[in-house]
C-alpha cells in the first residue's frame, strides 16, 4: 500500500480531506473534482490515484477517513518537534536584529547537499560572480557523480526581436555552459516557454527563487542568484528543515516539466 502522496500533502490538506470522508461529505467512487477543494494543483493526479487505489482493496470512505487523520496527526508531531524556521537577510541590520546572511546559508546548503539540490531563480549572474555563487555546488557535484542537481531558469527574449525560440535556447546553453557553470559535470536546467513568447498576452517569467537540498531543507528567498542580492541588496527569506514542503516544492517544478510547462535545454 504506496501512501507516498498522501505524506506530500500539507496539513490543511490533510485535516480537510479527512473531514470530508469522515462526515460522508465524499462518496465512492472518488475523483478529481471530489477532491480539488482540498489538495493543490500539482498533487491532484498522485492524490486521486493513491486514494482510489486504497479504496479498491477495500477500503471504505470512513476508513480513508481515519488514514488521512492519522497521518495529519503524525505530521502535527513532526511538526512541534522540528526545527524554527531561520530569517535569512541580505544588507544592512539595525541594531537588535538577529538573521542569517543569505550567502552564507545558500553555500552552507550546497555544501552539504548529498542526494539532490534544485534552485530556481530569476536572474543568474557571470564569470567571477557566478563563480563565487556556484562554485561550491560544482565542486560538490564534481565530488558526488551521483548528486542531481537542477536549474530552473529565466530566459529573456530581446526586445522586439524575432529571433527563434530555438535560437534562444542554444544561446543561453552555451552562455550557461562558458559564464556560468565552471564545473565538470553539468546540472540539468529548464526553462519556462512562455518567456520566449513573442505575443505580449502569453509572455510569462519564471520569477521565483528558491533552494531545495535532499528533498528536506528549503529556503525561500526574494533574491535572485546575483553578487548583488548575495552581498548589498536588502533581501529577505526563509530556510526550513521540513521533509513535506521540501518535498511538494520539489514536485511542484517536476510536475511542470512532466506536463511540458518547464522545458530542458
Amino acid at each position: 500500500m504506496d501512501t507516498t502522496p498522501l505524506h506530500q500533502l500539507s496539513l490543511s490538506s490533510l485535516q480537510g480531506l479527512a473531514q470530508a470522508c469522515l462526515h460522508q461529505r465524499l462518496t465512492l467512487p472518488l475523483t478529481i473534482a471530489d477532491i480539488t477543494p482540498y489538495v493543490t494543483d500539482g498533487l491532484l493526479t498522485d492524490t486521486i490515484k493513491s486514494l482510489q487505489n486504497l479504496t479498491l482493496q477495500g477500503f471504505s470512505i470512513s476508513q480513508v477517513g481515519i488514514l488521512l487523520q492519522t497521518i495529519a496527526q503524525e505530521r502535527q508531531l513532526t511538526l512541534h518537534h522540528r526545527p524554527p524556521p531561520e530569517l535569512v537577510w541580505t544588507g544592512p541590520e539595525a541594531p537588535g536584529t538577529a538573521s542569517r546572511d543569505t550567502r552564507v546559508v545558500v553555500q552552507e546548503l550546497f555544501a552539504q547537499a548529498r542526494h539532490s539540490v534544485l534552485v530556481a531563480t530569476y536572474a543568474l549572474d557571470q564569470n567571477a560572480k557566478a563563480d563565487a555563487l556556484f562554485q561550491t555546488l560544482a565542486d560538490r557535484m564534481d565530488a558526488n557523480p551521483k548528486l542531481t542537481v537542477q536549474f530552473f531558469v529565466n530566459l529573456m527574449r530581446p526586445h522586439n526581436s524575432a529571433i527563434p525560440e530555438k535560437q534562444l535556447v542554444q544561446d543561453f546553453s552555451d552562455h550557461f555552459r562558458n559564464k556560468i557553470w565552471t564545473g565538470k559535470c553539468l546540472p540539468q536546467v529548464f526553462y519556462d516557454p512562455r518567456s520566449l513568447a513573442t505575443g505580449s498576452g502569453s509572455k510569462a517569467c519564471l520569477h521565483t527563487k528558491c533552494v531545495v537540498v535532499d528533498e528536506a531543507y528549503v529556503f525561500i528567498s526574494s533574491a535572485n542568484f546575483t553578487e548583488a542580492a548575495h552581498h548589498r541588496n536588502i533581501e529577505t527569506g526563509v530556510k526550513l528543515k521540513d521533509e513535506t514542503i521540501a518535498k511538494a516544492l520539489q514536485h511542484q517544478f517536476h510536475s511542470l516539466v512532466a506536463h511540458s510547462k518547464l522545458r530542458p535545454l
